[in-house]
């Protein structure tokens, strides 16, 4: 029986920010959904936490460490949500975060994937979601520069995260919601892309 929404949670040797973020998403507010949290073979005893702390969570262990996007996958494919929301295992979702997200999918039969928006603690605004990236944009990503001017005083507040609404055209995977049908004819992320880009890819 497919259930609405399937919560996503890879992880891994992150265990209290796992722990911290699993009670956030249940807590979380929907009429009916399920999360699978994989283990990519951490060594801190975080799958023997989970299960201990939340034994209703669907719990996949990987023996050996694969990397975020092979781990991506396997939660993906043992999902049985209609909606698939990947999270990262530090994220800690706003209560009516799942509800919002069935809404804006059963609202648009023809959305494929939504992003949230991505705060710091402190309310800070992370890189969220952001235009089509050009060959300069990609070249600097390679090299590292985005993440050496991050740290530059003052360059938040001269380049402000992402991009809303329509003028987005891609969202962080640290928070991807995908229809299922569009998941099945895309395929799986690709797992040359260990950490980063295989939610823009």
């Amino acid at each position: 029986m497919t259930i609405p929404l399937s919560v996503i949670v890879p992880t891994r040797d992150t265990r209290e920010m796992t722990l911290s973020g699993l009670d956030a998403v249940a807590a979380a507010s929907a009429p009916s959904f399920e999360i699978v949290v994989v283990d990519d073979g951490s060594g801190d005893g975080t799958a023997e936490a989970v299960a201990a702390a939340h034994p209703q969570i669907r719990l996949v262990r990987r023996p050996e460490p694969g990397g975020f996007t092979a781990a991506a996958n396997d939660g993906l494919r043992a999902a049985s949500g209609e909606i698939l929301f990947l999270l990262n295992s530090d994220a800690e979702p706003e209560l009516d975060a799942f509800a919002k997200i069935l809404a804006a999918f059963a609202e648009d039969p023809e959305l494929g994937a939504a992003g949230a928006e991505l705060v710091d603690p402190d309310g800070s605004p992370q890189w969220s979601a952001g235009r089509r990236p050009g060959a300069l944009w990609m070249f600097a990503l390679a090299t590292g520069l985005p993440k050496a001017l991050g740290r530059l005083p003052g360059y938040r507040r001269w380049k402000r995260p992402g991009a809303r609404g329509a003028a987005a055209r891609w969202v962080s995977g640290a928070a991807l919601a995908i229809r299922r049908r569009a998941w099945e004819e895309a395929g799986p992320l690709d797992e040359r892309f260990a950490f980063y880009c295989q939610d823009l890819e």
